[in-house]
């Protein structure tokens, strides 16, 4: 499978079979950075669905399911039912958890949100409501990374465990890139600015493999700076990621994690050598 830039319109257009939205076009960018056997429509092969379903999970559960699942912390209640009831607060799905996966979990836009409500003055309050999206985000980062380690057979202690952080970062940021150069999407408010993600990305790089993440770093950084429009910089950025992450990531700690992917079954791309790398 080609490992070069797709133009998001033409996902979306082999994609419009599968579903409606863009749902299905963040994981098949997502899939795109990854080095794993692709069909034509940029989804998975049949061996590789696993890696499909947890990065649908990634997009659709974490990032984009703002509700978010009845917990006891909330009283029995759904994440948004509770800040609905409790402190009156409404807002548009990308206002929330469109943060790199492993930062804090607030945002400029959210503080001016609520500093316009009538409790905000109320110390007590405020924090309590801040303290929901630490709740939250606890959990869903929680299923999503024992998720990753069943996809990937990884342990969830020392090396193995930053390789499941450094995958799932990296996914998830992709589709936090990817916001900002869909072609139906006006709407950026709340989603952290690719110049922030970028960060993330790279720490997510050197937990993989800190000896080897130079030149992978180097590059990000180059197209980084190249450009100060945010859209030019995320789609520079998954441009570079789909020509150099997957060569690094067979290549990571001596071609260990490659191994790995093989013992579970996966089918790796098609040409499996990535001359960026």
């Amino acid at each position: 499978m080609k490992r070069i830039f797709t133009s998001l319109i033409g996902i979306i257009v082999s994609l419009s079979a599968l579903c409606h939205g863009s749902g299905w076009t963040h994981v098949a960018e997502m899939y795109s950075v990854l080095p794993f056997e692709a069909a034509e429509n940029g989804l998975a092969t049949p061996e590789n669905k696993p890696v499909q379903d947890w990065l649908k999970t990634i997009t659709s559960d974490l990032i984009d399911n703002y509700k978010g699942v009845p917990m006891e912390e909330f009283g029995g209640r759904c994440f948004y039912d509770y800040l609905r009831e409790e402190f009156d607060f409404h807002c548009k799905h990308r206002l929330l958890f469109h943060w790199g996966y492993n930062a804090r979990p607030w945002s400029d836009e959210l503080e001016a949100k609520i500093s316009r409500l009538p409790w905000y003055s109320d110390k007590e309050c405020t924090e309590r409501f801040k303290n929901a999206f630490v709740i939250e985000q606890k959990r869903r980062n929680a299923t999503a990374n024992r998720m990753t380690e069943d996809v990937f057979g990884f342990a969830n202690a020392g090396k193995e465990a930053a390789w499941a952080n450094g995958m799932l970062s990296i996914a998830y940021d992709v589709h936090l890139l990817g916001d900002y150069v869909l072609d139906d999407n006006r709407d950026f408010d709340g989603v952290t600015p690719p110049s922030k993600v970028i960060g993330d990305i790279v720490n997510a790089v050197r937990r993989i493999d800190p000896a080897g993440a130079g030149p992978l770093v180097k590059r990000i950084g180059e197209v980084s700076l190249g450009t100060d429009d945010e859209h030019e910089k995320a789609a520079a950025t998954i441009r570079v990621l789909q020509e150099m992450l997957p060569g690094f990531l067979l290549k990571a700690d001596g071609g260990a994690l490659r191994k790995r992917f093989i013992k579970q079954g996966f089918r790796l791309d098609a040409k499996d050598k990535h001359p960026s790398f």
